[in-house]
């Protein structure tokens, strides 16, 4: 008799953004950048910090989807790019603190 195990990934980062993705292909390209540098940006109109900016596999999809990863008031959340609260300006600069 043989056994064999296989690991199934649910639920996490996939890896890069798939730019060409219906929902990411009109992102303009602070996203990119954000991707490439998240702690240098910002996500939502709280500044919330962003994690990562990645392809999810998790619900509601259960497939890689483009995504935000960030620190939301209850702890880190994702957000897919077509979620509501993900708009196209949802991305700023973090400020420099000016000493």
């Amino acid at each position: 008799m043989r056994y064999e195990a296989q690991t199934v990934r649910i639920g996490e980062n996939m890896g890069q953004v798939d730019w060409d993705h219906p929902i990411a292909k009109d992102m303009p390209p602070i996203w990119r950048e954000a991707e490439q540098n998240p702690d240098d940006f910002t996500f939502s109109d709280y500044g919330r910090s962003i994690i990562a900016i990645c392809m999810y596999d998790g619900w509601p999809y259960w497939k890689p989807t483009p995504a935000v990863h960030f620190v939301g008031p209850l702890g880190p959340e994702w957000n897919h790019f077509n979620s509501y609260n993900v708009r196209p300006d949802s991305i700023r600069r973090r400020r420099k603190d000016v000493a």
